[in-house]
């Protein structure tokens, strides 16, 4: 690491290295500059996260500040995959991919801790996501029957319920039928999914299937259930199945050998290979003031990517947050923050999300989020995560781009203890 001070407080990141860049900050905290204007530059290139950067009860100014393209990761950078070449898992894939997926020993890439799927969705708390894969920046699928955007219906269930609207629906806890054979050609295993909206087209959620018969077509989901139950005609789709392997951009992470299996896109060159890890936040300001970020890139965490806590006078310009699992930007009782240019995209919640703001005593936060690109939101949590969520008091969002959302773009909360003041 190098570090290197001129009279001026500039201080300079001249190292790929989060542990310089935490060094940094420690000798800024320890120097205490009377409260002068602090210039932290950053050298360009990637840093990867092992655990939060953490600018809190911080009593000066500090702008951070790029050398040319700057990326915060928390995930894992992988070497060492090649074909796949244990028969016992050649047999599972299709003949016609056998030969096309590569897998990656993570044991060997000092990776061993893994995010699990979880049960996650409507109305339920924002949890970190599963680890993801990215190759070349791209985000790949995890392996779903159906693909994409297509679904199974629900045909029966097994123990039937009246809901409070008179209607004939299936207790959670018994399970659902389904009509189809697809299943029949998988393995068994106690790491299949299904995401279903069970009831509604307004509430999905992701739950583990305890039992799946595949002759009978019964699954049956553990615990904690959906909020609402099953009803005859509604959708959903299997997750996380090596067989379902099928198609460029879908992988598989067998949790139990700890290998990755991957379909590369064509003409991919794999030559950037990551899956996410860090469950925390990658940077978070806590009770801290007069922060300012500009051009720096987020990318490849399970948890949101900045935290902002009871902090006041903070800017962030010019940034980019991508394939994060959580929210992107998340406001929690500040003020006067400032979002601002910044490109938003491949989130599993929500864009950015703010609760700030004092009902009681109409106290505005002053809250700008403008000029902002915000896209593909809500890829797991597919209700009522939004671009731009706002709860609170005196907060506004203007001249925002926002598009390709699969429910809300923007989400206003009144709630008894906070008002919009936009």
């Amino acid at each position: 690491m190098n570090l290197s001070k001129k009279e001026k407080p500039i201080y300079y990141v001249s190292s790929a290295d989060v542990n310089c860049l935490k060094k940094v900050l420690e000798e800024i905290k320890l120097c205490k500059q009377e409260k002068s204007d602090v210039t932290i530059m950053i050298k360009e290139g990637d840093y990867y996260f092992e655990s939060p950067v953490k600018l809190d009860n911080l009593d000066i100014s500090i702008s951070l500040k790029t050398e040319g393209k700057v990326r915060f990761i928390g995930g894992k950078r992988l070497t060492g995959f090649g074909n796949v070449i244990d028969e016992n898992v050649l047999r599972r894939f299709n003949e016609s991919v056998r030969g096309k997926v590569l897998q990656c020993d993570l044991t060997k890439n000092e990776v061993n801790k893994l995010g699990n799927f979880a049960s996650r969705g409507f109305n339920r708390s924002i949890i970190p996501s599963h680890t993801e894969l990215f190759v070349d920046t791209i985000p790949f699928n995890v392996t779903q029957y159906p693909k994409k955007d297509q679904y199974i219906l629900i045909t029966g269930y097994l123990q039937e319920k009246i809901n409070e609207w008179g209607e004939k629906v299936g207790n959670l806890d018994a399970g659902f039928k389904y009509n189809c054979e697809r299943p029949k050609n998988w393995e068994k295993s106690d790491d299949i999914w299904v995401h279903g909206y069970w009831s509604w087209d307004w509430a999905n959620s992701y739950e583990r299937a305890a039992e799946l018969d595949a002759c009978e077509m019964i699954v049956k989901t553990a615990s904690p259930y959906g909020n609402y139950a099953f009803k005859i005609g509604q959708r959903f789709c299997f997750l996380n199945i090596l067989e379902e392997v099928t198609e460029p951009g879908d992988y598989y992470i067998d949790r139990k050998s700890n290998m990755l299996y991957f379909y590369p896109l064509e003409n991919s060159k794999c030559e950037e290979v990551i899956i996410s890890i860090m469950d925390e936040p990658l940077l978070e300001i806590n009770n801290s003031e007069n922060i300012s970020i500009e051009g720096v890139t987020f990318e490849e965490v399970r948890g949101h990517a900045l935290k902002i806590l009871n902090s006041d006078n903070i800017h962030i310009d010019n940034c980019t947050f991508k394939n994060i699992g959580n929210n992107g930007i998340d406001i929690i009782d500040s003020k006067n923050v400032q979002i601002t240019s910044c490109t938003i995209h491949d989130i599993g919640d929500g864009g950015i999300s703010v609760v700030s703001g004092d009902r009681k005593t109409l106290t505005p936060a002053n809250i700008s989020i403008h000029n902002n690109h915000i896209y593909n939101i809500a890829k797991w949590t597919r209700c009522y995560r939004s671009a731009i969520n706002i709860t609170g008091v005196g907060i506004s969002a203007t001249h925002n781009l926002i598009h390709n959302c699969p429910h809300t773009a923007n989400v206003i909360k009144l709630r008894r203890e906070y008002m919009v003041n936009m």
